[in-house]
């Protein structure tokens, strides 16, 4: 692998329990999927259904909150670490999408605090733009800082987002952003493998996001250092 590398931490409280400043996002892959990535040279995109009737070719990009250095990652075996400066900036000139649309959010008193968005060019008259003026956002910028917001501190938030690539000159802009990323192979080992009893795959299907929550045996259950 290359630059395997441990990312400096950048992510820090901004108000207790409610609103996290947070300085990258990470896109996390299994190890085929990688070894596909190593050969190409590049982030690769995939489909994604935003709306009955809506396609996208989207990259998918994570925001964990002050994650332990073991900590089981449910996304794959190997991280892309790379700086909102750098994808909301420095690749201006490829296009990037301009505004955030909401396409989920559970922000419940008894329920994990997570927001799904959509980072696009166009307007999907459906999805509701983020102000990320706003603090009741999920997502807000403000003097220069990137912010996520939750409404409850019971559980640690997460944020999904779909970087929607569709019609870009995608092979250049995802290379680049291969080219910036620092790679880091992540824990995986708690998802179930076909080695595994498959009766786990009932209760531990959020152990693997691609296969184990749909029933599936995850190819690669593997620790950071087996990858």
């Amino acid at each position: 692998m290359q630059k395997l590398a441990t990312p400096s931490p950048n992510i820090a409280p901004f108000c207790p329990g409610a609103s996290y400043i947070f300085g990258q996002l990470s896109h996390t892959i299994h190890w085929d999927e990688y070894l596909e990535y190593k050969k190409a040279g590049e982030l690769l995109s995939k489909d994604a259904q935003i709306t009955p009737s809506i396609n996208r070719k989207v990259v998918w990009f994570t925001l964990n909150i002050n994650p332990e250095p073991n900590e089981h990652n449910k996304y794959g075996n190997v991280s892309f670490y790379i700086s909102m400066e750098k994808l909301a900036v420095r690749f201006a000139s490829y296009y990037l999408p301009k505004s955030f649309n909401l396409l989920d959010r559970n922000d419940g008193p008894n329920e994990e605090s997570s927001s799904w968005l959509l980072w696009t060019r166009e307007t999907i008259g459906s999805l509701a733009v983020v102000d990320l003026n706003s603090s009741f956002s999920p997502l807000q910028f403000s003097s220069g800082k990137w912010i996520y917001n939750s409404k409850y501190n019971f559980n640690l938030p997460s944020l999904e987002i779909a970087l929607d690539v569709t019609g870009m000159n995608i092979n250049n802009y995802l290379r680049s952003l291969y080219e910036q990323s620092i790679v880091v192979a992540v824990n995986h080992c708690d998802a179930v493998g076909a080695a595994a009893d498959q009766a786990l795959l009932t209760t531990h299907r959020n152990a693997c996001q691609s296969y184990n929550f749909y029933g599936h045996a995850c190819p690669t259950p593997y620790s950071k250092f087996e990858t």
